[in-house]
């Protein structure tokens, strides 16, 4: 399962970055390619099984670096928002600034 092991380390690191929500198609690419990876291993088609773990993998990368993109972009947006409400509430309270 050597050949597989990398693949699903990275397919769970994805779902653990929610890439079920932001990049679903790409997790769900990289979970078929696990898959057939082990169905591959199974059948001792080991050289599949070694293209097939290595393209869920990159799937699976793919996907975790989007999910973690786009949190990074939320979080962004909510300091933005927060900083917003900070400076509203500063002019509030001193007018002649």
């Amino acid at each position: 399962m050597d050949t597989v092991s990398p693949a699903e380390i990275a397919v769970n690191r994805a779902i653990e970055a929610k890439a079920g929500e932001y990049a679903p198609l790409d997790l769900r690419r990289a979970q078929e390619n696990l898959d057939a990876a082990k169905q591959a291993m199974n059948d001792e088609e080991y050289e599949q099984a070694h293209r097939l773990a290595e393209a869920a993998q990159e799937d699976a990368r793919l996907a975790e670096v989007k999910a973690q993109s786009e949190t990074a972009r939320e979080q962004a947006q909510e300091i933005q928002s927060t900083i917003e409400t900070l400076r509203q509430e500063a002019e509030q309270r001193d007018p002649a600034r």
